[in-house]
């Protein structure tokens, strides 16, 4: 029997062709992450509060079948759209008002997602549904909608996003129309601290000692690059690094790379190579700061402060439960290094000056004066120490 493609799958091909084959082809489907999971409740919810409303609007509205998309009814629910191998599930379909061919009616799809901002993904996922639904209808839909967390419906222009689903698409139909398809190769990336198949895959990285184990190689077309000098294997390129000598004078002026070769030799042999000392000025009073927050609602939650003085050490946990909780934390915040402000305050990576920079702007305060004290511990090293 051929597999149906679905909007998962057209997604998943996105993010790791790899994923989506084994989503057409393995039995074992893996284990959702637990996020996932709490993202598919909160889309359900999401829709099912949105149609209790629409329904006081629209009482008449009905249960998708064939029949009531031929008969033009105005709206219709929970439709499973299937055509020519392809299936997709919408939400809601909206009848377009206007003169088409023939007197047929026309609609357009919405879905719902359980976040509060729209990913690449998701839009990915409307085009799919608006590509099947255009094969059930006399023309084209020319726009869909999604519907956030915050019942905030955002319109995606369906006609020049139909062109960019064909090239994930295409590959999808030569599997599904081909005796026996090629599994894709192993390449971990980005998306894999989500995917189902995650363990499967780490396993077999590591026992081919695969490239994609280090961060830094995580595309195809990276691994190609590679393959193309003979290197296949993390144990192979580990044998490319050679140690340069630096020149005296120009020690300060050099920029830190990250050196792949080195990194995998440090897989290999499991020993620590510190390329130069990190360099840090200690003072007698330091500040430790992480900051934590929800990007899809772009709210900060927790705000940590480890204070040393001497040999003594405290720690501030700033919380905010709600967005209204939020300015609270953020004055609190202000108050305690404000209390030093001689004191140096050490955080890892761009996180922490990107949030200190959004909250001064949104509660109408100048971050000048902290962001002089910020030192990016990841500066002294990234490229030094591996």
């Amino acid at each position: 029997m051929q597999p149906t493609i679905t909007s998962e799958v057209v997604v998943a091909y996105a993010q790791c062709p790899r994923k989506a084959y084994l989503l057409l082809f393995s039995r074992d489907k893996g284990e959702p992450h637990e996020y996932v999971q709490i993202l598919a409740q909160q889309r359900q919810e999401n829709q099912g509060r949105y149609l209790d409303h629409l329904q006081q609007q629209h009482p008449a509205m009905q249960p998708y079948s064939l029949e009531n998309l031929r008969k033009g009814s105005e709206v219709l629910i929970n439709a499973r759209l299937q055509v020519g191998g392809l299936e997709a599930e919408c939400g809601l379909l909206t009848r377009v008002d206007g003169q088409l061919p023939g007197g047929k009616p026309c609609y357009e799809p919405t879905i719902w997602v359980g976040t509060y901002r729209i990913s690449q993904d998701q839009k990915r996922a409307l085009v799919f549904v608006g590509y099947v639904l255009a094969h059930m209808q006399p023309k084209p839909s020319e726009a869909g909608q999604i519907i956030g967390m915050d019942g905030t419906a955002h319109t995606v222009k369906l006609g020049k996003s139909s062109k960019d689903l064909m090239p994930l698409l295409e590959p999808l139909r030569e599997w599904t129309t081909t005796t026996s398809p090629e599994l894709p190769p192993i390449i971990l990336n980005k998306h894999c601290p989500l995917c189902p198949f995650q363990r499967l895959c780490q396993a077999q990285a590591e026992q081919e000692d695969n490239l994609s184990l280090l961060d830094s190689i995580s595309t195809a077309k990276m691994v190609k690059k590679y393959a193309r000098k003979g290197i296949f294997t993390v144990n192979q390129l580990s044998y490319l690094y050679r140690p340069r000598k630096q020149r005296k004078r120009s020690r300060k002026s050099v920029v830190s790379k990250h050196d792949v070769a080195l990194q995998a030799l440090v897989m290999r042999t499991g020993k620590i190579f510190i390329l130069r000392m990190p360099e840090l000025s200690r003072q007698p009073v330091e500040i430790f700061l992480d900051i934590e927050g929800i990007p899809d609602q772009q709210m900060y939650y927790l705000i940590g402060l480890l204070i040393c003085d001497g040999d003594n050490c405290a720690y501030h946990a700033l919380w905010a439960d709600t967005l209204a909780d939020e300015e609270r934390m953020w004055h609190q915040f202000l108050s305690i290094i404000q209390e030093r402000p001689h004191a140096p305050i050490y955080h890892y990576g761009s996180y922490e000056p990107q949030a200190i920079s959004t909250l001064g702007r949104r509660y109408h305060r100048d971050t000048a004066s902290v962001t002089k004290r910020l030192v990016n511990v990841n500066a002294s090293i990234y490229g030094k120490v591996y």
